[in-house]
């Protein structure tokens, strides 16, 4: 079974629904989707709250996301044809990073775990669990595999109170002083 993990926040409920509307219309393979709904905008709390009673194969998409026809069995046959022991991450295409940053991994919850540090809020957590997947060559960028990014930076969404509630200075340095110390060790 593949889990489609989707954490949001109450004010993205319009977009919430456009992502599962999409899903429900480009997909194709069985799957569930799951979507947590998140006050304080965090995005590591949410994905670790998400997959708490999770174990199995999982997609994590932001709720700024659309997923495009095919996109999930595209995924999935990628990631169990390099990965056949499930410990590998796939990244589909989005205009935004490419094969640069893992935003929106596809990946068994045990790899999630193993990548995803719990003591990011929301910066610079991708940067960190895409460093350690391409170390430990897990990493597989999966371009035929698309979904919209609908994101403010790319000029597709205007800044929201999730945006600005992630974007505060004290977030980002915090998680920036995190990810300093990581890629220093």
């Amino acid at each position: 079974m593949i889990y489609i993990c989707i954490p949001t926040t109450p004010e993205r409920r319009s977009r919430t629904e456009g992502l599962v509307k999409s899903i429900q219309e480009n997909t194709s393979i069985p799957c569930v989707v799951c979507v947590y709904e998140n006050n304080d905008g965090g995005w590591v709390p949410a994905v670790y709250n998400m997959l708490e009673n999770i174990d199995g194969i999982v997609w994590l998409l932001g709720s700024d996301t659309i997923v495009e026809k095919g996109a999930v069995e595209t995924l999935y046959n990628r990631f169990i044809e390099t990965f056949p022991e499930q410990d590998g991450v796939c990244e589909p295409f989005n205009e935004m990073h490419e094969d640069r940053l893992s935003q929106h991994p596809f990946a068994h919850t045990r790899t999630i775990r193993k990548y995803l540090d719990k003591r990011f809020v929301h910066w610079y957590s991708d940067n960190w669990f895409t460093i350690q997947a391409k170390r430990d060559n897990k990493f597989l960028y999966v371009p035929e595999a698309k979904i919209q990014h609908n994101h403010f930076t790319n000029g597709k969404a205007e800044i929201d109170e999730t945006y600005k509630t992630i974007f505060n200075e004290e977030t980002v340095a915090k998680d920036k002083l995190l990810f300093n110390q990581l890629t220093n060790e």
